[in-house]
């Protein structure tokens, strides 16, 4: 029997203003779909996935808000 060595992805959405106030505003987890040799790896395959999600959340915010909110993307991808 041989077990998935897949990683765990995840992504957390925060809306903050300058004030350094945040609100949360998504959060979701799952197992990766590729088994993934490295930390580094892992980190750019959850990044590639929810970096095709950034232009429909900022395409939500400027309809909710009325003006466009730039969206910052971060890893913290370990060696």
């Amino acid at each position: 029997m041989q077990t998935n060595k897949g990683r765990q992805g995840g992504c957390v959405c925060l809306l903050a203003d300058r004030s350094k106030r945040c609100c949360f505003l998504a959060y979701h987890s799952w197992k990766t779909k590729l088994v993934v040799r490295s930390s580094m790896a892992a980190e750019t395959l959850a990044f590639g996935e929810d970096f095709d999600e950034a232009p429909t959340a900022c395409h939500n915010l400027f309809v909710l808000l009325g003006r466009h909110i730039p969206i910052f993307m971060v890893t913290n991808s370990l060696r």
